[in-house]
C-alpha cells in the first residue's frame, strides 16, 4: 500500500446473543424485516458456533450465509448432545428505525440422539470404562479385553476407577488424540477422551504414583482397528502403533505386588492429653491435729 493511499475505519454497531441447541438439524430462516428500507440499509445476521466449540455446522440455504431479506435462510447441524450457537447482528447502514431481521428456529429431525449420546443406564460396577463409537459405554474389569475387531468402531474414551484402598490421586491416565498431541493427564475417576465426536483415541498410557507405585502393578494393552495387536506396556510407557492406528480394544491390568492387597494406611490417632492430677497438700488440716492430741492423750 502506498504512503498516499488512505484507510478508512468505521465502526459497526454489533449485537450478539447466543442460544443453546440440543443434538439435530435446523433450519434458521428470515421470518420479518424492517419496512420502508433498501435491502442495503437492512441490518444482516450471522450464525456461526461459539469460540471453543467444534461441533455446531452452519450451511447457507441458498447465498453467502447472510440473513438479511425474507428467503434467506442457513442450515444447522449439532453434533454434539448440546452446544452453545451464537448470532451477532450487524447494522453498518445505521439507518432510524432499522431492527435485525426477525428469524424463526425449526428442528428438521425427530431429536432423538443417536445410541453414542444417549444417557448411558446404570451400568454394572466395572473397574473401568471404555466408550466406543456406534456403541456407547462398555463396562470392564480389570485383566479383561473389552472391544472387538470388525464392527467398524473404535475408543473415544476411557474411565478408570482406584480400588480401595488406592486414592484417586494415586492412578492417572491419558490418551493420544494425533502425532504429538496427547490428552492432559487425569486421575481415576474421570473421563479422558470424547463422546459422539467421532474421534478415536490413537493411545493408551497410565501410570501409578507415590507409594502405590511400589505396592500395586499397572498394565495395559491393546489392538488396533487392523487386527494388530500391541505388546504390553506399563509405568507411563505409551501403548501405541508407530503409524497412530486407532484402539478398538484395550486389556487394563491393576493388580497387587506379591498378590496380597496392601492393607489400606490407618488414619492417625491423635492421643487425648492426659488430665493433671491434683496435687496432694502436705499441710495437715485443723481437724487432723485435733484428732492426734486426743490420741496421744
Amino acid at each position: 500500500m502506498s504512503e498516499s493511499a488512505s484507510v478508512l475505519v468505521a465502526e459497526v454497531p454489533i449485537s450478539a446473543h447466543s442460544i443453546v441447541l440440543s443434538h439435530g438439524t435446523y433450519c434458521v430462516f428470515v421470518t420479518g424485516v424492517t419496512q420502508g428500507l433498501t435491502e442495503r440499509d437492512l441490518p444482516v445476521l450471522r450464525i456461526s458456533s461459539s469460540p471453543g466449540s467444534s461441533t455446531v455446522a452452519v450451511a447457507a440455504l441458498p447465498g453467502d450465509g447472510w440473513l438479511r431479506q425474507l428467503g434467506d435462510a442457513v442450515l444447522l447441524r449439532v453434533a454434539s448432545e448440546r452446544s452453545r450457537v451464537l448470532f451477532t447482528s450487524y447494522d453498518e447502514s445505521r439507518a432510524p428505525g432499522a431492527k435485525p431481521p426477525q428469524i424463526q428456529i425449526q428442528r428438521l429431525d425427530d431429536g432423538r440422539l443417536p445410541e453414542s449420546l444417549r444417557p448411558n443406564p446404570a451400568l454394572p460396577k466395572a473397574d473401568y470404562t471404555l466408550h466406543f463409537s456406534r456403541k456407547g459405554d462398555v463396562p470392564a474389569g480389570f485383566g479383561q479385553w473389552v472391544g472387538s475387531l470388525g464392527d467398524d468402531s473404535w475408543i473415544e474414551g476411557v474411565e478408570l476407577l482406584a480400588p480401595a484402598p488406592l486414592q484417586p490421586a494415586d492412578l492417572e491416565y491419558q490418551v493420544v488424540l494425533g502425532r504429538g498431541w496427547l490428552s492432559p493427564w487425569v486421575q481415576a475417576g474421570e473421563f479422558c477422551g470424547s463422546r459422539g465426536m467421532g474421534l478415536p483415541i490413537l493411545g493408551f498410557r497410565a501410570r501409578l504414583l507415590g507409594q502405590a507405585a511400589q505396592q500395586w502393578r499397572l498394565r495395559y494393552a491393546g489392538r488396533c482397528v487392523d487386527g494388530r495387536e500391541l505388546p504390553e506396556a506399563e509405568n507411563g510407557m505409551p501403548c501405541e502403533s508407530a503409524d497412530l492406528t486407532p484402539l478398538a480394544a484395550l486389556n487394563i491390568t491393576l493388580e497387587p505386588l506379591g498378590g496380597t492387597q496392601p492393607a489400606a494406611m490407618p488414619p492417625p490417632k491423635h492421643k487425648k492429653p492426659a488430665r493433671p492430677k491434683p496435687a496432694k497438700s502436705t499441710a495437715a488440716s485443723p481437724g487432723s491435729k485435733t484428732r492426734r492430741a486426743k490420741k496421744a492423750s
